[in-house]
């Protein structure tokens, strides 16, 4: 253990050479004045422990340090004190109304995750590299009660320090830079879609405080700034790929080339032939529509994860519709064209959700998510009835394994709704639902999906089984006119028993449901 006084800031290199937490430029000392003229700040004895990355553990390590009793600097949420440590300036965060050392975890956990993530961009060779100071916990156990005893620590960063991104979107600086904001699209690609790290801000390209924004749902990592999709999605909201992010392979987002929508509205093609730049230059814009494939292929596996991140951007667009208000993010104005665009891409990148949706509004029946019907209605001409433009979204959904759209679209062929009359596909499609019921044990497993919940709401969505029978009884019954399904009165009549046998199940079970109460059975 040993604490020498402090050296040098930290400042990371520029250019070619890749910033890292110890190749520091020994500059004169910014606080130099500051220790020589206070009274000395005593040497405390604290643990600093670091996580790993790689191991997702915490190794701990015993120091001396100085830690200014008062603050030097204060945000909405953290304080910020002056410290030594190991021969260096450090500064030591703590949050102002929440003491608990498991939020300041978190903060250092997030900024070691981007390091990793730094080191991964890195590795591609971008023009410029960049890079996140060390962070870590300090702890100071042999302190009075009434001081606090917990920081996040890391080097002090000397020079201008620039924000080019907040945790919801862009923020307009007078440079717009093309590394930090194409290190946020690499950091959403490298993890699967899983995350995306935002809020890039420091001096050069060493960097501090970022934020990570999480897919899954319900999850508590990353504290309060996390706001899951809906962060990811204003982040592409306002992100527009730049010749960098071409350079590093990433899939371009697509955007509605719709003219008068605001930030929205740009799509930048790939320009082969252009050498990677690092000023913010424009490039060409092309049609949105040339680069989003009609449906999902294989050969798109990449795009796909991009589905959610569409979804979400289509709620945000029917949110702040409802809601009247003027934008959804950073300069990123309300529209439901918008929304409509963003839903009809999740769509056709997978999404089931975004594709029951929209069935839905073609259908002029109520989402689940019942906000999404603002974009429908909300244009200057509003959807109208159009069952032939939403079939090809049930049916889409019913080949994704949802079981009542699968009746649904059965449904559809028998009566010819939004297609002609397909008896062979029907009966394909009733046989392919109830199979599916069979392995996913019928309802009740049923019931616990979304998707099925909201395909529920098409025609025929909620045919029950001794329905469905009997629909396969008719079909086989009538034959097809042109021949494709011939009539086969032995399975109609097999069907008509099984319908007749599935029916008087579900009375029995309805009535016992019924007399439970009675009996007592909770």
């Amino acid at each position: 253990m040993c604490d020498e006084g402090p050296l040098a800031p930290l400042r990371g290199e520029v250019g070619q050479n890749p910033p890292k937490n110890r190749q520091v430029l020994c500059l004169p000392d910014p606080w130099a004045e500051r220790w020589s003229s206070v009274p000395p700040v005593p040497l405390e004895r604290a643990l600093r422990r670091r996580w790993d990355v790689k191991r997702r553990s915490w190794s701990c390590q015993e120091v001396l340090v100085r830690v200014e009793a008062e603050p030097f600097a204060k945000g909405a949420m953290r304080i910020c004190h002056r410290a030594s440590l190991l021969r260096r300036n450090w500064v030591a965060k703590r949050y102002s109304s929440d003491p608990d050392v498991s939020a300041l975890e978190s903060d250092v956990m997030m900024q070691m995750i981007a390091k990793s993530y730094a080191e991964r961009f890195n590795a591609c060779a971008p023009p410029k590299k960049v890079d996140f100071i060390e962070a870590s916990i300090l702890q100071l156990p042999e302190r009075d009660g009434n001081l606090p005893r917990d920081f996040a620590v890391e080097a002090y960063l000397d020079g201008s320090f620039t924000k080019h991104s907040s945790n919801s979107g862009f923020v307009a600086d007078d440079v717009v830079r093309n590394t930090p904001h194409a290190f946020s699209h690499f950091t959403f690609e490298a993890s699967g879609a899983e995350q995306i790290v935002v809020d890039i801000q420091g001096v050069d390209d060493l960097y501090t405080d970022p934020q990570i924004h999480t897919a899954s749902s319900g999850t508590t990592r990353f504290g309060r700034g996390n706001m899951g999709l809906r962060g990811m999605a204003l982040f592409f909201a306002s992100h527009r790929c730049n010749s960098l992010c071409h350079q590093l392979g990433l899939t371009p987002f697509a955007h509605s080339p719709m003219p008068g929508d605001g930030a929205a509205t740009e799509y930048r093609q790939r320009d082969e032939t252009a050498s990677p730049r690092d000023d913010g230059e424009e490039l060409f814009l092309t049609p949105a529509a040339q680069l989003v494939p009609s449906r999902p292929s294989s050969s798109n596996s990449q795009a796909q994860m991009y589905s959610k991140v569409h979804f979400a951007l289509a709620m945000l667009h029917a949110r702040h519709v409802q809601a009247n208000a003027e934008f959804i993010g950073h300069n990123v104005l309300t529209s439901p064209a918008q929304g409509l665009f963003h839903l009809q891409v999740s769509a056709d990148l997978g999404n089931v959700q975004g594709a029951l949706a929209l069935a839905c509004l073609h259908l002029n029946l109520r989402p689940r998510k019942g906000v999404l019907r603002a974009l429908g209605s909300s244009l200057q001409r509003p959807l109208s009835l159009d069952e032939a433009a939403a079939f090809p979204y049930i049916l889409q959904a019913a080949e994704q394994g949802v079981c009542r759209a699968m009746s649904s679209v059965a449904f559809c062929y028998q009566r010819g709704m939004g297609c002609r009359v397909d008896a062979t596909s029907a009966v394909h499609w009733y046989r392919q639902c109830l199979s599916a019921r069979a392995v996913r044990n019928a309802e009740d497993e049923l019931s616990e999906r979304e998707e099925e919940r909201e395909a529920e709401r098409l025609p025929g969505g909620l045919l029950a089984e001794h329905q469905i029978l009997s629909g396969l009884a008719e079909l086989y019954e009538a034959g097809s006119g042109d021949g494709s399904l011939a009539p086969n009165p032995r399975l109609a009549w097999q069907f008509q028993l099984l319908a007749k046998s599935s029916a008087k199940r579900d009375e029995e079970s309805e009535a016992s449901e019924m007399e439970a109460p009675s009996m007592g059975i909770g």
